[in-house]
């Protein structure tokens, strides 16, 4: 009797720490608030949708006015933020006005994120979700991935996207919930959709020949990247990578010797956004 008994028990402590490891992955595709779809409060119930002074909100370092070009891949990225958290959660889909997946999500960060798949309607949406502990962070946490645009004639997209701001307790009690959507129009007349802010960034000589200066202004404080792109939204050249305070700077740059004549980007990202003026190369 006591062997049966001890048998049942470490079956069930197998079962339980099997189920536990499965469980214990809170990213869950198919909670995205897309059509549908429920969202994040469908597990985390405690609070009303988009309390607590927490938030989820997009972005992207190569793509200006949420516009995009057929076939260009753009560098997306999801913040969820609650100062009092230090663990968070993403969902996040891309469909068409159809509800077909609109291009492609592509993992660019393995350690944080994962593809999941959620079948709506007959159709296997996939998902971008955090992996387990992969939201750690300290009051918020930006969840980065690239999406390749769909082909030409698709029509606007919409990126629909829910974050969860956990409290760690190892449940699905107390966590706070945000949701949010972006359309991502389709640029009908090609080439990159760049919306030039010449207020705050200015670029002389420009056409360049071979060195060149930026002024810009940073209205936040944090990581500030700035980068050149080709007309088909390409990387092309890192400048320069820095913390900066909030303020007015000056800096100056060589072109990359292999960059070829014509028209590229210059884009200055920060935590405020993405700021773009035109380049024009000799």
């Amino acid at each position: 009797m006591k062997k049966v008994i001890l048998f049942s028990a470490l079956v069930a402590g197998v079962f339980i720490a099997l189920t536990a490891g499965t469980m214990s992955d809170n990213g869950k595709a198919g909670v995205t608030g897309s059509p549908g779809e429920l969202d994040c409060t469908d597990c985390h119930s405690s609070y009303a949708l988009n309390a607590g002074g927490g938030s989820v909100t997009a972005g992207s370092t190569n793509m200006t006015g949420w516009m995009y070009d057929p076939g260009v891949t753009y560098h997306m990225t999801l913040t969820v933020a609650r100062s009092a958290n230090s663990l968070f959660g993403i969902g996040a889909e891309i469909l068409t006005a159809s509800n077909q997946n609109a291009g492609t999500i592509v993992i660019t960060d393995a350690t944080h994120t994962v593809i999941k798949t959620k079948t709506v309607s007959g159709v296997s949406r996939r998902n971008l979700v955090h992996t387990l502990n992969g939201g750690a962070a300290t009051g918020s946490k930006v969840f980065t991935f690239d999406w390749t645009a769909p082909a030409a004639g698709t029509g606007d997209a919409t990126m629909y996207f829910c974050g969860v701001a956990a409290n760690g307790n190892g449940n699905e009690n107390s966590d706070y919930v945000y949701l949010g959507s972006q359309v991502i129009a389709e640029n009908i007349n090609k080439g990159v959709s760049s919306i030039e802010k010449s207020s705050n960034v200015s670029v002389y000589p420009n056409p360049i020949a071979d060195h060149f200066a930026v002024d810009y202004t940073v209205s936040t404080t944090g990581p500030v990247q700035i980068n050149m792109y080709n007309m088909n939204g390409a990387l092309v050249a890192k400048l320069a990578s820095k913390m900066l305070s909030a303020g007015t700077y000056n800096d100056n740059f060589y072109l990359p010797s292999e960059l070829s004549a014509g028209t590229y980007l210059l884009s200055i990202e920060s935590a405020s956004g993405v700021t773009s003026k035109k380049l024009m190369v000799k």
